[in-house]
């Protein structure tokens, strides 16, 4: 049995449901008192030239630059620079940002960045919100639910405007998202897999806020044609940083269309599932044409056709070539395909004989072959005659014959014609008939005593 390890897929998106209803809306409470208690050093009424002033709350760092505590009537209040007082925090919040309040003394506005990663450095001057996304408008009193909806921010920086601001508090909502796997896409489909072989598909397991271990079954197969490698991963494995790798492995017995239920199980939250499909096959050479027919082609010119190959499940690469005694008319390019894909070939007619000309066209990878017949047939050309002769010359002066009337009125060469789809068309120029008087002649270039001749030509009138 031979095993084909064939895709590495990341696993993306969120698995409805949960057993437990962990999802919970937290606040985090920004005062002077809560800054002094966390490490952080306000001073009064000093910015100190920039300089970041760190704290951490409820398991959060947080960032400020150009703030401090304000003093007289203001003591209590945090103080924020005009044009340069920024607050930000610098680890993530454990859920995504629902709403900020301001609670501010006066009605000067401040606005508010929102964004996946920090926003402001910790460079010492530099009160630039250097990444993120405005939310809402300038505001006094802060962002609500509404100015957050479709978002997913876990990083936050206030900035101040063109006046001095003082809060007396900064209450920060966030929401921590329900335990749950996530992954992607939302079905794992397998390539045509060989029958008796393996195919094996990666799949990537990542959880949120879980703290049991996650089993992993198939269910509704009733074929058995679909395992999984990894049937328990474990909470620890699964909110890593790069997740837990799982192998989900198809072995098909016939050639059908085979689905089954990837199942993930867990005492965080419900059962959910993905879709497992896969298609058992043979190795298979095919072509959109059966045989290839070239008609009548005059000897001496030539005649191209595509065809489109398609394969599947082969090991080799497909060689292309002509059979039969006659394939010295034809020709293909190219002579070896990439097994697995679709291509195209060119195949080629030119004969140089008179007759009915035929080969076969072969395809073959390994054992595996595909035949197409060509044919075509060639007759003689007893005369071509586009006019090819300079303006204005007479025919009697380039190879034609004077029959009656010699000289009166005689047909000279004139500009070409065109005809969309006629071989010639747009081909040397035309015979000028304007008048009664010259007839003219010109002898083919073989006898012909019996058999059927054909002829085309164009014709204007005017």
């Amino acid at each position: 049995m031979k095993t084909i390890l064939k895709h590495l897929l990341l696993l993306a998106v969120v698995a409805a449901g949960s057993g437990n209803v962990w999802g919970e809306v937290k606040t985090i409470t920004i005062t002077v008192e809560s800054i002094k208690n966390g490490g952080g050093t306000l001073g009064s009424n000093n910015y100190n030239s920039g300089i970041e002033k760190a704290w951490t709350q409820d398991g959060v760092s947080f960032g400020g630059k150009a703030i401090t505590e304000g003093n007289s009537s203001n003591t209590g209040n945090i103080q924020a620079q005009a044009n340069n007082g920024v607050l930000y925090n610098t680890t993530e919040l454990p859920g995504k940002i629902v709403s900020i309040e301001l609670h501010s003394i006066g009605t000067t506005t401040s606005s508010c960045y929102g964004g996946t990663s920090r926003l402001v450095n910790n460079t010492a001057g530099d009160y630039a919100v250097s990444k993120g996304t405005q939310v809402g408008s300038a505001s006094p009193t802060g962002w609500t639910a509404t100015d957050f909806n479709g978002t997913a921010y876990s990083f936050f920086a206030i900035k101040r405007g063109t006046s001095v601001a003082y809060w007396s508090s900064i209450v920060i909502t966030y929401d921590i998202p329900d335990p749950a796997v996530t992954w992607s896409p939302s079905a794992l489909a397998f390539s045509p897999t060989l029958i008796g072989s393996s195919d094996t598909l990666k799949l990537n397991v990542k959880g949120v806020r879980l703290t049991n271990d996650v089993t992993v079954s198939v269910s509704t197969d009733t074929a058995g044609v679909f395992s999984v490698l990894a049937t328990t991963v474990t909470a620890e494995e699964t909110m890593s940083i790069k997740g837990k790798s799982i192998d989900i492995v198809f072995t098909p017995k016939h050639t059908y269309s085979y689905g089954g239920t990837l199942r993930f199980s867990s005492a965080d939250f419900a059962d959910t599932t993905l879709a497992l499909t896969g298609t058992g096959g043979e190795p298979t050479i095919s072509t959109d044409s059966a045989q290839v027919r070239f008609g009548s082609l005059a000897q001496g010119n030539n005649a191209s056709k595509n065809i489109k190959v398609s394969s599947q499940l082969l090991t080799d690469s497909i060689s292309v070539s002509l059979l039969d005694s006659a394939s010295g008319f034809f020709s293909v390019s190219p002579v070896k395909l990439a097994p697995n894909k679709n291509t195209t070939i060119a195949v080629s007619y030119a004969p140089t004989t008179t007759g009915d000309h035929a080969t076969t066209l072969c395809l073959q990878s390994g054992v595996q072959t595909c035949n197409i017949p060509l044919s075509g047939s060639s007759v003689s050309l007893l005369l071509t005659e586009n006019f090819e002769y300079e303006i204005g010359q007479n025919l009697t002066d380039n190879g034609w014959t004077a029959n009656s009337g010699v000289g009166t009125s005689p047909i000279a060469v004139a500009s070409g014609l065109t005809f969309g789809g006629y071989a010639a068309s747009g081909t040397g120029g035309a015979a000028a008939i304007v008048n009664n008087g010259e007839d003219v002649s010109r002898q083919f270039g073989a006898t012909v005593t019996s058999g059927k001749i054909y002829m085309a030509f164009m014709l204007k009138t005017e």
